[in-house]
């Protein structure tokens, strides 16, 4: 009896074995690619992971190479060459721009079109991109203080976009594993609770550090990383609910409805169109 559930452990063993082998043989032989780009950053709750590369297909498609400092940009010394002008860009998804090719990208653009610029007296322009897909203005100021100001910019360009009045209340965004600034008087006060919840601490695990780290080598972790993105990686997008039915009333059965109410109605048959998904990034 024994001997039977050990052979039949072991078919199962290698069955999944050679499943395992045969999709990652696939997938290579495709061409996919979907790398995790974010990993936990105790400063500013995630951070683009350095070195990492691959194609980029959410909302557009480009090949995207993370810089070893660990931004969407290429590598730039840390002391200011002389005759140059440095402009520091800070923001969210929009000046990350994974969506484009690197030359496409606003601030690339810029720092083209700032070279014939009189007022800069002929000296080169050097763009340095520190943005990070749903960054808010918090982490943008902890991040220009920690490692941006680090470059010796002449110039800091924050791309403040709508949703960063959100990003930047606890109360109002539905990502709260970041950090953000209180009122404390006539003062801010930096709150980064955020390290001790659950959530964080499963997302800077050593297991999820070492999923994120087998993925870059096996596209066969990749496939499969929406059931464990939580765990592992950023949150997966969120798909907003439906708005409930309303209930209706125990005598509204009785009550006759107003003109304005029947107006209003959904006409009968008709389904009601399903919410657009929401973003992970913004």
């Amino acid at each position: 009896m024994t001997k039977r559930i050990l052979s039949a452990c072991a078919g199962v063993f290698v069955v999944a074995a050679v499943t395992l082998v045969a999709a990652e043989l696939a997938l290579r032989a495709v061409g996919y690619s979907a790398p995790i780009w974010y990993q936990p950053d105790a400063l500013l709750g995630w951070s683009m992971r350095p070195g990492v590369h691959g194609w980029y297909t959410h909302e557009g498609r480009a090949y995207i190479e993370v810089s070893p400092a660990g931004f969407r940009d290429r590598m730039h010394a840390l002391a200011k060459p002389a005759g140059v002008y440095r402009i520091a860009v800070l923001g969210d998804s929009a000046a990350e721009g994974l969506q484009l090719d690197m030359k496409q990208t606003f601030w690339w653009q810029m720092q083209e079109k700032l070279r014939a610029c009189p007022a800069l007296g002929g000296r080169e322009v050097e763009a340095m991109n520190f943005s990070a897909s749903g960054y808010g203005s918090a982490q943008e100021a902890l991040l220009l203080e920690s490692t941006a100001i680090r470059y010796q910019p002449d110039l800091v360009l924050l791309a403040f976009a709508g949703n960063d009045v959100r990003d930047n209340s606890i109360k109002l965004t539905p990502e709260n594993d970041r950090p953000f600034f209180r009122p404390d008087g006539e003062r801010l006060k930096l709150d980064a609770s955020f390290k001790d919840e659950a959530q964080y601490r499963k997302y800077a695990s050593r297991p999820a550090a070492a999923y994120r780290s087998a993925s870059d080598h096996l596209p066969a972790c990749r496939r499969r990383r929406g059931r464990v993105w939580a765990f592992c990686g950023r949150r997966a997008p969120r798909r907003p609910r439906p708005p409930a039915p309303a209930r209706a009333s125990p005598d509204s059965s009785r009550a006759p409805s107003s003109p304005s109410s029947r107006r209003r109605a959904t006409p009968s048959g008709k389904k009601p169109g399903r919410s657009p998904s929401a973003s992970s990034r913004g």
